[in-house]
Formats: structure tokens, C-alpha cells, sequence
């Protein structure tokens, strides 16, 4: 069985003395960073060095932290601003709009298996669980209501992600993040694990960065194993609590806590609890086998459930015992680095936590190991590590591929982004953010558009550009030497596209137009700048934008005002038509497998006067995702490419805005933010345009 970490408060104050942290505090700066929450100061956030982690960073919307425990409540006045929301489904439609296997899982999911309908069985529906995992307090018995377990989930996610400086209750480690709200226990916190590696990777497959488990159970488990084994290879962190029954974990191990012991990855982050005055927590298991670093875990307030209507009209409160609370602190830190280092995976996260905490020197380093595995979290020196390994450009991470059951295989990646700004400077960066910055040319300078093709085994860059009432497709080398140009009498501004998509007897040139009014679909000219043919469609569209799928142009065009796709043959006829839901009647289109299911899929980004909407569609053209790769006063327009960023298999997405001063995005398949940078400075750039070569 597993049992959520809350025990009474008399039992967390009797303390295990034999060996402890030398208690050290370091004054809050006064410039340092606070919240105008009204209980935003406790001890255990003083003790970890907060206030001044905040001075870097109070975290980020496009981290994702999913919460497996018996369910938080979700529109809790100092949750909802931060509690995840799957975009991709429709609310109580009884439908699984997004195709996850979860039917209108909006909020999350309640695995507890339940007879919803009290007929005395279990039925299919039921035994998958439901779509609320709020801890219901409706139906609570007398000993459930004094012992408060049913606000376990409640307090874990505000310790992680409570609303900052919204002037209201308390704060969380993190003032934005999004909390997936996951259930997988009962109010009384007791449960099975047997849902756990469900719960484990549904939040890796719904998009979440850190998961943080605050139970242990006593069942060895291999597939909960195998789940955890499941997001340690997609880059998601485990973060798990040690639990409370005063044992040594090194003699009688736990799950999921203990599950990478004697291994030689570290996939699960145990966490230990402390006292005020950093002694072990007399509850607290030990065992250097499964405990990595140690957080407070004594007298920590949170928000908790509020459903005046059933008797509980508090909001904050709890003075709350356990190791399920000493978790979150170091989940919370976790989504922080997450924040400053959106590329970083669980090894980075792992080792900046563990290499940064307060370790007391002179000690025997043996049973110190047992009680507080590295020492105890400091999330101040934490973020400055993250922070100064971005800026310092010394330290380098090679991109890894993943190859499931294979031992990990360290490529390196040949690619590399383009930036090329209007006033014609050019970027080149690697993957592993080394980059190299070229002077202004004159002939990149207001282009309409740049793509890059492949010939005999050499790499060549074409732009186009409108000229003195003419457009003009200039051809490069990999060095943006000179080789040809030629220019047309048709006017754009165009969208630019090379390859063998005509009868298979070479490459051509297609221009799309970028403006409206017009039946013109693409031209299609011969690389020499012979005109072959276009394409016209019934009625006048919005613009045009155009890629290859497989060696078939596609392209994307509005007609009487809907959005859709179209496929063409090698002979240039259309074979496939699919209307889209889009919020416009024009897009930036790019294809990519962004989900490793070997099929393409389609990636449409916004123009110019649009909102800067990001969606993703299967190739049928049903909507998988929805998001802003931007903030939604930014209607600049999105330039896109495709490319393996991260190199686990999936395809992801390059964002650049065409207008507008913002720096270069890298978005997954989850709508997970990977990276950005500025390619030329904050202040130097207002218009970009972004190639994979």
C-alpha cells in the first residue's frame, strides 16, 4: 500500500540528534526579491536561500510540474493561475479530442479506481479512472476530516507553484508554472502503486518537465520502474519523497524512491526531511542508497482544499510534517532551473541541485550520506549555477539520442539554425549554443524570403527579393559566395522553396505568394529561372505558404475564407485536400515528424497581423496542439523551420518573429519551450528570418 508523508505534529518534533547540519544562515540580501503574498515567509524558504533565487528568476509559464498524489484542487484561488490546462481537449464533450486515451481529460486525471455509478462493479470506464482529480471533500468521515490528508495534494502543489505576489495566501517556490494535477490515491492516502507507471507517463506524454511523487510504497515495482526509465530518456525529472517510517532505505528500500539504487544512472531524486534546526526529521527514512539531498520538512504552511460549502472555508494554513513536503522544494527548485535552462535534462538538473547545496565539511561523510544524501537544497546557488553555465559559453552539453533498450548513444548534430536579420547580419548557432556572427551584407538585406537545397553532395542557400517593381532569386554557396541570379516579372513579395517536386527529373523553384487578392497558388521556374507552370485556385486567397512532405509540395491557402492543405502529385495536380482549424485565413506552414510516429506532421504558424498562434495537425489535418509561441500582443508574423533539436528522435519547431523585437524559440511536440536566444542582441533586431541548413 502506499501512504501519502503526513504524520502528526507531535512525532515530526521529537528529533533524531545523532548527527546533524551545522546550522548556518546566511542574512537575506535587502535588495533580495519577495512576494506580497501575506504568508510568503516561512523558515524552510529562508533556509534554502529563496529570496534570492528570485532575484533570477520566479520561474516560468512553459514549465510543466505534474503533481501525482491524491489530487490538488485545481481552482483554488492561489492555484488556478498556474494550474495546467490540456488545450488540445474539449471540455465534457465525450470526446478524446487530443487522442491521448483519455476522454475529456482537460484538468488532468483521477486513476483511483472507483464505482462511480455505486452498482457494486467495476466496469471497463471505471477501472481507467475519470477526468476530476480534485480531492472530493463532500463525503469525507469524521477521522478523514480531523487528519486533514485530504489537503496532501493541495499543499504539495502550492509549496511547488502558489501564485506569486498576487497578494493573496501564501507563495510557491515557483510564482509561475503549470501544475498537472494527477491523482492516483484516495483522501485517506492510501492507494496501489499499481497505476503509478500510468500516472508516470501520462504526465511525460502530456508535456510535463518535472514530476514529483510525494508517497513511497513498499511494492517493487518494474513498471513503475520502467515508467520512470520512461521519462528519464524523454528528459523529464523524477523528484521523489523518502518517507516517514524512520527506516533505513539502505536495508528495507521503497518505491519509487528507491528504484535506481545500485544503478549507475541516477533516475529518481530522493529527498530526505530536516528540521529547523537541521537535524534529521526523527520520521524521516534515511539511506544513502535512495536519499540524494535533503529539504525542510517541519512546520511548512500551504494552500489548502477550499470548499466552503462542505466546511472548509480556509484557504492557507497547515503547519505540515513529512517528507512529502520537503519533496516539492526540491521539485520547485527543479522547475526553476527548468526555466533558466529549458534544454537541460534530468542529469543537469540533478547534478546542479546536488552540486550546490549546504554540505557541513568535517564530518563523517558516511552517515552523512545516509541522513542527508549530498546536504541540504540551496536554490539560491542552484539558479546561479544555472544561470552562470548559460552566460559563461565554457560549458558545452553534446546532444544525445535515446534509443530505447540500447545503451545511450552521444551524437553530435551537423546542423545548424541561420538567423539572417533585415538589415542583412547573419547568425550561425549549433545546438549546443556555440555560434559564430557574420557582418552585413548587403545583398541578405530585406529579403522576401531564404530557403537552402542540397546538390551533389554540396549545400547551397537561394533567396528572393522584391527589386525595383521585380523579384530577384539569387543563388549561394554554403559561404554566401555569388553563383547566379536571375529575376522575374512577377510581382511579390514570395515565399521561396527548392526541390525535385516536377516530374522527377531535377530540382525546381517555387514561389508561393506571401499577399492576397490572388488565385495564384505557386510558380514554378527551373533553377536556371525558366518559367514551368503554376498553379491557380478557384478563388482569391490570403497568401500562400509552401514545404515538401515526402516529395510532394504542399501548400497552404485559404479558400472562401477556410484555411486548408493541399497535396500535390508529381505532376502538379492536387491529390489531397483537408480543411484545418485555424483562427485566420492565411499561415506559415513547415512539416516536420514532430512526434516520432514516422508520419509528418503540419505546423502552421501565424502572418502578420495575426495573433502569434503555433498549431500542429496530423497529416489527415485534425488539430493535435494550439498554443502562443509568442505573447499574444505580438503580431509580427512567425518565420519557421524544422529540425531534431534536443535529438531524441522528434522533430521541433524554430520560431522566429518576422516583425517584432523577441528573441528565437524552440518549441517540442508537447508545446515545451526548449530554447531561446537572441541572436544579435536585445536591442539590435526588430526583424528576422530563421533557416535550418
Amino acid at each position: 500500500m502506499i501512504k501519502n508523508q503526513y504524520l502528526e505534529r507531535f512525532l515530526a518534533r521529537a528529533q533524531i540528534c545523532i548527527f546533524g547540519l551545522f546550522f548556518l544562515l546566511v542574512p537575506v540580501a535587502s535588495q533580495a526579491l519577495t512576494s506580497n503574498d501575506p504568508n510568503a515567509e516561512q523558515w524552510a524558504y529562508t533556509h534554502v536561500g529563496i529570496n534570492k533565487a528570485w532575484d533570477y528568476t520566479t520561474g516560468s509559464s512553459n514549465v510543466v510540474v505534474a503533481v501525482i498524489d491524491n489530487g490538488f484542487d485545481t481552482f483554488h484561488p492561489d492555484l488556478f493561475g498556474n494550474a495546467w490546462k490540456n488545450i488540445d481537449e474539449i471540455a465534457d464533450n465525450g470526446i478524446d479530442d487530443d487522442r491521448n486515451g483519455y476522454i475529456d481529460d482537460v484538468w488532468g486525471w483521477n486513476f483511483v479506481i472507483e464505482d462511480t455509478n455505486y452498482d457494486g462493479y467495476i466496469s471497463d470506464e471505471e477501472s481507467k479512472g475519470n477526468n476530476d482529480p480534485r480531492p472530493d471533500p463532500s463525503d469525507l468521515t469524521d477521522s478523514g476530516r480531523n487528519s486533514g490528508i485530504f489537503n496532501h495534494g493541495t499543499a504539495v502543489a502550492g509549496i511547488i507553484g502558489a501564485v506569486g505576489n498576487n497578494k493573496k495566501d501564501g507563495v510557491g517556490i515557483n510564482w509561475k508554472a503549470k501544475l498537472m494535477n494527477i491523482k492516483v490515491i484516495d483522501n485517506t492516502g492510501y492507494g496501489s502503486l499499481d497505476k503509478l507507471d500510468e500516472a508516470i507517463r501520462y504526465a511525460v506524454d502530456n508535456g510535463a518537465h518535472i514530476i514529483n511523487i510525494s508517497m513511497v510504497g513498499s511494492e517493487d515495482s518494474t513498471d513503475v520502474a520502467s515508467a520512470i526509465s520512461y521519462a528519464y530518456d524523454r528528459g523529464v525529472s523524477v523528484i521523489a519523497a523518502a518517507g516517514n517510517n524512520m527506516l533505513s532505505l539502505d536495508d528495507y528500500p521503497m518505491s519509487p524512491v528507491c528504484l535506481d539504487a545500485g544503478n549507475s544512472i541516477e533516475k529518481v531524486l530522493g529527498v530526505s526531511a530536516i528540521t529547523e534546526d537541521h537535524h534529521l526529521a526523527r520520521f524521516s527514512n534515511y539511506g544513502s542508497n535512495c536519499v540524494d539531498i535533503t529539504a525542510p520538512g517541519v512546520n511548512i504552511q500551504s494552500t489548502l482544499r477550499y470548499s466552503p460549502t462542505n466546511g472548509f472555508p480556509d484557504t492557507y494554513g497547515g503547519d505540515w510534517d513529512g517528507t512529502s513536503f520537503s519533496t516539492p522544494m526540491v521539485s520547485g527548485a527543479a522547475a526553476l532551473l527548468k526555466s533558466i535552462q529549458p534544454t537541460w535534462k534530468p542529469l543537469d538538473i540533478f547534478t546542479a541541485l546536488t552540486k550546490t547545496v549546504q554540505h557541513t565539511p568535517g564530518q563523517d561523510e558516511v552517515v552523512y550520506a545516509e541522513l542527508f544524501g549530498a546536504g541540504l537544497l540551496q536554490i539560491d546557488k542552484a539558479v546561479q549555477y544555472a544561470v552562470e553555465w548559460k552566460g559563461s559559453g565554457t560549458e558545452t552539453r553534446e546532444p544525445t539520442i535515446i534509443i530505447e533498450d540500447e545503451p545511450t548513444q552521444v551524437i553530435e548534430s551537423s546542423e545548424r539554425i541561420i538567423t539572417i536579420s533585415q538589415d542583412g547580419k547573419r547568425q550561425e548557432k549549433y545546438t549546443d549554443f556555440s555560434s559564430e556572427d557574420f557582418i552585413s551584407k548587403s545583398a541578405l538585406q530585406n529579403l522576401d524570403d531564404i530557403t537552402s537545397y542540397e546538390y551533389n553532395g554540396q549545400k547551397y542557400f537561394v533567396t528572393v527579393a522584391s527589386v525595383n517593381k521585380k523579384t530577384v532569386v539569387t543563388f549561394y554557396n554554403k559561404d554566401f559566395a555569388l553563383i547566379r541570379q536571375w529575376e522575374t516579372d512577377k510581382r511579390g513579395p514570395f515565399e521561396i522553396l527548392v526541390g525535385d517536386i516536377f516530374e522527377g527529373i531535377g530540382q525546381e523553384v517555387v514561389l508561393a505568394p506571401k499577399y492576397g487578392g490572388t488565385k495564384q497558388v505557386f510558380l514554378l521556374f527551373s533553377l536556371n529561372g525558366v518559367e514551368k507552370g503554376e498553379y491557380l485556385s478557384e478563388s482569391n486567397n490570403a497568401g500562400v505558404s509552401v514545404a515538401i512532405d515526402n516529395g510532394n509540395l504542399v501548400a497552404l491557402y485559404s479558400e472562401d475564407r477556410n484555411l486548408k492543405i493541399s497535396k500535390f502529385d508529381q505532376k502538379l495536380e492536387s491529390i489531397s485536400e483537408m480543411d484545418i482549424n485555424y483562427p485566420g485565413v492565411a499561415g506559415k506552414l513547415a512539416v516536420g515528424d514532430i512526434n516520432s510516429d514516422l508520419q509528418n506532421e503540419y505546423i502552421v504558424g501565424a502572418v502578420s497581423g495575426d495573433v502569434p498562434w503555433l498549431s500542429y495537425y496530423d497529416n489527415t489535418g485534425i488539430l493535435l496542439r494550439q498554443f502562443y509561441a509568442y505573447d499574444a500582443g505580438y503580431r509580427g508574423g512567425l518565420d519557421l523551420s524544422i529540425m531534431d533539436f534536443d535529438n531524441n528522435g522528434e522533430d521541433d519547431v524554430i520560431v522566429a518573429l518576422e516583425s517584432g523585437l523577441q528573441p528565437v524559440r524552440v518549441w517540442n511536440s508537447r508545446s515545451g519551450k526548449l530554447a531561446s536566444w537572441w541572436p544579435f542582441g536585445k536591442d539590435n533586431v526588430q526583424t528576422l528570418k530563421v533557416l535550418v541548413y
